[in-house]
């Protein structure tokens, strides 16, 4: 089975139960607070682990996240490329959840998880090993996203799944360029820039996106990407979210395959040249439903480890993992079942479902 590499956040999650979403210039109380382990990085490959998967976090912590890396290896994450930092604290997400309907509103602190440093991460990847047929998953969570996508690609002959969540303004800052600098330590040649010149979102992404094979959004996240990689800013003319992927697809060629979650409406994928796949919602009472924090996440671990267990007998010319439809239809199909199982519960990393409930759900054994 192939090995995943998760490039991702750990955050402590403050988890507020509300009313409803706070509104602008509004106070409202809170029924419940819970303190809870999570971040992107940190749930998608605790999702992996319990989907069967062989997975290991690369992230950075503060002291104040040791507990944190404990559930994390609890879950069966491999734990030994996290490290942390003396003079830097945990990531926080300040998460609002509405009792009306399990939806939720996140704020972020961004911590450790953008302090990384490209030559000890790079040593890190080089040392676990990884390269042809391994998956690296990666967000917008940390630094160093581009150079680390380019040098698992081009250097170590990964397959890349990218979910560019949260999504940024495409003309904020990403970071600051440093010259003097060769690339091999952290700095991106292409951008030609001066020291203390800022690097826009726009152009970072951009750049990631050469490097994807699988990119995986949800509808704000298709939106704002075909707007502005499709030129479609200020164009007022409705086009559903299908023939977006479509035309977004067309214009980054090098993306084999885009993924789309559709929340109620299912999920909706194009793949090479093949026709539109669809896969329907799980099964879920609504009344079921106390919170949607770690879905999305869910969804990604239990649908890359369905590719990565399947990986082994296909193969790309370029090295990466060979996937076909029938791969795509039977991980969008897990995935699903298994994100449907996690709004049942409340938290993150608490509420992602384990494989064996997972099985008993597909088989219509529970919920």
């Amino acid at each position: 089975m192939s090995r995943i590499l998760v490039y991702g956040s750990i955050n402590i999650d403050e988890v507020y139960t509300v009313p409803h979403i706070v509104r602008p210039g509004e106070t409202i109380g809170t029924t419940e607070r819970l303190e809870v382990a999570g971040g992107k990085g940190a749930n998608s490959c605790v999702a992996m682990s319990m989907a069967g998967g062989e997975s290991y976090l690369l992230a950075k912590i503060g002291e104040d996240g040791k507990w944190v890396k404990d559930i994390i290896e609890s879950k069966g994450t491999n734990i030994e490329m996290i490290s942390e930092s003396k003079s830097e604290q945990t990531g926080r997400a300040i998460i609002q959840v509405s009792e009306k309907d399990g939806e939720n509103s996140i704020l972020l602190f961004k911590g450790g998880n953008h302090r990384h440093e490209y030559q000890e991460t790079i040593e890190k990847i080089d040392r676990a090993g990884f390269g042809k047929n391994d998956y690296l998953v990666l967000a917008n969570e940390t630094n160093l996203i581009l150079e680390i996508v380019k040098y698992c690609k081009t250097e170590r002959n990964m397959t890349v799944v990218y979910n560019p969540a949260p999504m940024p303004q495409f003309d904020s800052v990403y970071d600051y360029c440093e010259t003097g600098k060769k690339e091999k330590e952290g700095v991106n040649e292409s951008s030609k820039c001066n020291r203390g010149t800022p690097r826009l979102w726009r152009d970072i992404m951009k750049q990631v996106l050469e490097y994807v094979d699988v990119l995986v959004v949800n509808e704000t996240e298709m939106e704002a990407l075909y707007q502005e990689v499709c030129d479609q800013k200020g164009n007022e003319q409705e086009v559903d979210y299908v023939e977006m992927l479509k035309l977004l697809k067309e214009k980054i060629g090098s993306i084999k395959t885009i993924v789309m979650t559709l929340g109620s409406k299912g999920v909706v994928c194009g793949h090479g040249d093949h026709e539109i796949l669809r896969c329907g919602i799980a099964p879920i009472d609504q009344s079921k439903v106390i919170d949607t924090t770690a879905a999305g996440d869910t969804w990604i671990g239990y649908f890359v480890v369905e590719l990565a267990n399947q990986s082994k007998d296909s193969v790309s010319a370029d090295g990466s993992a060979g996937i076909t439809v029938e791969m795509l239809n039977s991980a969008m199909k897990v995935a699903s079942h298994a994100s449907g199982l996690s709004v049942c519960s409340k938290g993150a990393i608490p509420s992602i479902p384990p494989r064996s409930e997972v099985i008993r759900f597909l088989n219509n054994e529970c919920i």
